[in-house]
């Protein structure tokens, strides 16, 4: 089951991404890609060894981050 979130609180984008459950989905704003994006690739690469796995693409006026495993 999918969840989507909207980033409103203020943690960072670290935190936020480090947090999701397998197939959970959260949204951040278009102008944060680089950011959100560095970070992702990152986790990918921290996390592969736990299995972790995560997806970012551009919808609409959002980043939307998935975490796939």
């Amino acid at each position: 089951m999918y969840c989507l979130k909207m980033n409103k609180s203020k943690q960072g984008f670290a935190y936020t991404i480090r947090e999701l459950k397998k197939g959970q989905m959260v949204a951040f704003p278009v102008k944060n890609y680089s950011t959100v994006c560095s970070t992702v690739t990152r986790f990918n690469t921290e996390y592969k060894a736990e299995g972790r796995k995560y997806r970012a693409k551009v919808q609409d006026l959002s980043v939307i981050v998935t975490r796939l495993a």
